[in-house]
């Protein structure tokens, strides 16, 4: 595939990026020469994230992948899926994170995978976690020492 990605950063305030990513399938067999199948599958990507102030920061992420329809799937199978994050930092050594997070924020998320061999193509689209919300505490080690080391 082909992909291509932009991100742009001032330090302690922002961090974005934007990513792309292009796949082509084709199948074909001697089998059945006059069955061929081929499609595109894309996604798109933008993460975001902003440094606020009492050290909060705000991540967004959104994900969007387009699967084109094909002569065996007439449907095509696209969604997005956003997730928002909200953290605060804690101590002087910021070892310490509490954030809320919504996970699928338009509750679009679904297992899919397509598999197209020679003579032999599928479609799976399955039930996955969907939206949800998490309170999460984090301690990091590693940040804890690093200052200690110097």
């Amino acid at each position: 595939g082909l992909g291509s990605r932009i991100a742009k950063e001032k330090e302690d305030v922002y961090y974005m990026s934007i990513e792309a990513d292009w796949d082509y399938n084709r199948t074909e067999t001697s089998v059945r020469p006059d069955v061929v199948t081929d499609y595109w599958i894309s996604k798109y990507n933008f993460y975001a994230e902003f440094y606020l102030p009492k050290k909060f920061v705000f991540e967004f992420d959104a994900a969007h992948p387009r699967r084109q329809a094909t002569s065996s799937f007439d449907k095509p199978i696209n969604n997005t899926i956003i997730n928002l994050e909200l953290k605060k930092k804690f101590t002087e050594k910021e070892n310490w994170h509490v954030s809320v997070s919504v996970r699928d924020l338009l509750n679009e998320n679904l297992g899919f995978r397509r598999n197209a061999t020679s003579n032999f193509i599928n479609e799976n689209v399955h039930t996955v976690l969907r939206r949800y919300f998490m309170l999460t505490v984090t301690y990091n080690f590693s940040s804890a020492n690093k200052n200690e080391s110097k």
